[in-house]
């Protein structure tokens, strides 16, 4: 009775991804840096490429990931400077090597406009009480 519990403990775990985590619906502004988060349940060292397709042409755009390594445990965002940044829907190609795993995955995303009439918000934090009372873990996160 207990093998089959004992043989889901025994599973390799599994290395996940997502595109603009910060964003409710995968729409990333033309302006705005395109994120990668990526899940891994053990410290891994990661490296892979992306292959961008635009929905309205041809042309391909492979963007390669620098190795890096990633905490266990945790989100970590790695930031696709070489993105293409031009409106319009996207599809993107995902391989992942991470350690003794590959990670193949086919994601979507949109660019859009930012609109005109929106000011640009300022950023505040505040974790109350005396100073260095509120570490922000989230920041080692951010590659």
């Amino acid at each position: 009775m207990m093998l089959p519990f004992l043989f889901l403990f025994c599973l390799p775990a599994v290395v996940d991804v997502s595109l603009a985590p910060d964003q409710p619906v995968p729409f990333v502004y033309c302006d705005d840096p395109l994120i990668l988060e990526i899940h891994a349940p053990r410290d891994v060292q990661v490296s892979g490429f992306l292959l961008f397709k635009p929905n309205n042409n041809d042309k391909r755009i492979e963007v390669a990931i620098e190795p890096f390594t990633m905490p266990a445990n945790s989100g970590y965002w790695y930031v696709v400077s070489d993105a293409p940044g031009e409106r319009g829907f996207f599809s993107v190609d995902i391989k992942l090597d991470c350690g003794n795993e590959t990670l193949e995955k086919t994601l979507r995303y949109c660019r859009i406009d930012r609109p005109a009439f929106l000011h640009n918000i300022p950023v505040f934090v505040h974790c109350g009480g005396d100073e260095g009372s509120c570490s922000l873990d989230s920041i080692r996160s951010v590659g």
